[in-house]
């Protein structure tokens, strides 16, 4: 409920709908990018992400370019 009103929700475990699909969960995300003023570190975030255990995705992380600092 949001608000008090009834919303759909659709629950799913992306997972098992990779499996069944033979699709790499990491070719889900194309990038994630830091915000410009986000104070998370670059390099700690990559090594979090592949510590979980997927490297390919960690290579995908980067600082944004955007000028608003």
């Amino acid at each position: 409920m949001i608000n008090g009103r009834l919303k759909k929700v659709l629950k799913l475990s992306l997972k098992e709908l990779c499996l069944e699909e033979n699709i790499d969960f990491e070719d889900l995300i194309d990038g994630i990018i830091i915000g410009p003023r986000s104070e998370q570190n670059e390099r700690e975030l990559k090594e979090y992400i592949e510590h979980l255990g997927y490297k390919k995705l960690s290579n995908k992380v980067f600082k944004s370019q955007c000028p608003l600092r």
